[in-house]
């Protein structure tokens, strides 16, 4: 895809170069580029207007976030891909009780990856973890955003992410039949690091109907 942009967002407290086991393959399709959100410390790193023309957004965890709401107001996206995304509770044909669990798994991982940071949350992490409980707690700001999206969307989520439960990805996304969902089998939270290998698979595979 001659003259496109690929735009890689890492999740909160991880760094641009978890894409790096993905780059160069990615790089058949575009120039690649994955900004340091942690260094800038701000969501905001990453304005509509830096956007180049058929920008294609790859976002991991707070990133597919960010790219969710990039690809919802800007006409330069391309396409969109969540991989490992942060979906609001949703029961999939579950029992409260089961969902209410599910939710509370999440938020203790999402707190012991703040701890694993250290001490001192670094500068934006509040800020990211406030808009996150938000939109938790507000499934409609997901689904409004969601639904502002006109590029194909491919999906990319593990069976075993402790972080956002698998169960809250398929409730979330059912409602838009035009979005490419992909369940991997085993996968955790970081797919696109730990299974690399797959997450290509799936990825480019997706990319060449882009074309």
């Amino acid at each position: 895809m001659a003259g496109t942009d690929i735009v890689c967002l890492h999740g909160l407290g991880r760094l641009e170069s978890d894409w790096d086991s993905v780059r160069d393959e990615l790089s058949a399709w575009g120039k690649v580029r994955a900004p340091d959100l942690r260094r800038v410390g701000r969501a905001e790193a990453v304005s509509i207007g830096e956007l180049r023309p058929r920008t294609i957004l790859v976002g991991h965890s707070l990133g597919a976030v960010l790219a969710l709401r990039l690809a919802s107001g800007s006409p330069s996206v391309r396409g969109l891909v969540m991989t490992g995304g942060f979906y609001p509770p949703g029961r999939n044909d579950q029992s409260y009780a089961n969902a209410l669990g599910g939710y509370a798994r999440h938020r203790v991982a999402v707190a012991k990856t703040l701890v694993a940071q250290g001490a001192r949350p670094r500068r934006g992490g509040v800020r990211a973890l406030t808009s996150l409980a938000a939109m938790g707690l507000r499934p409609a700001r997901f689904h409004r955003l969601a639904a502002g999206v006109r590029v194909p969307v491919l999906v990319v989520h593990g069976d075993a992410d402790h972080h956002v439960p698998v169960d809250f990805m398929i409730a979330a996304t059912r409602r838009y039949s035009s979005w490419n969902v992909h369940v991997v089998a085993g996968g955790g939270h970081h797919l696109h690091v730990d299974q690399a290998d797959e997450w290509l698979t799936i990825t480019t595979r997706w990319l060449r109907h882009l074309e």
